[in-house]
């Protein structure tokens, strides 16, 4: 069925371009199922196996278990294939934070992305508007001749 465009194609592209950027599954950077933050970006620096969500049979004052990252093969296999190392996740999640805080999104980064991004919000509401007065002046020629 043949349908009529309702938006020029500079208007269609921006569009694919910013769900593009937006879209979780390409840019996920973890699994958007895990209980971690980091998951599966973290390596033993013993052995170099990927860590894993380790918790223990203790719990915090919230009543939640003390969760760690571990070595997989430390969790799977015992000391014997790898010693490994456990740090809490709350300690290693914060402190990986507060550096993406103060080295990343630093005030004048910040200001950079919000720039770009009104930017891009004025170019897609200008065009938007343009086709929008094209259409409605298509509409009133067509209204216009069908009732004469």
């Amino acid at each position: 069925m043949a349908v009529e465009r309702i938006v020029d194609d500079e208007i269609f592209r921006m569009v694919q371009e910013l769900r593009l950027r937006r879209d979780p599954g390409r840019n996920s950077g973890r699994l958007p199922s895990s209980p971690l933050f980091l998951a599966g970006l973290l390596r033993c620096s013993r052995c170099g196996d990927t860590c894993q969500l380790e918790s223990s049979g203790k719990l915090d004052p919230d009543g939640e278990p003390y969760r760690y990252y571990n070595c997989r093969r430390f969790c799977r296999s015992g000391k014997e294939a790898c010693p490994g190392y456990r740090i809490s996740v709350d300690t290693l999640d914060s402190a990986i934070l507060s550096h993406i805080a103060e080295h990343v999104f630093t005030a004048e980064r910040c200001r950079e992305i919000l720039r770009e991004f009104v930017e891009d919000q004025g170019i897609l509401r200008q065009k938007t508007a343009e086709q929008r007065r094209v259409v409605e002046r298509e509409r009133d020629v067509s209204s216009a001749g069908t009732s004469a």
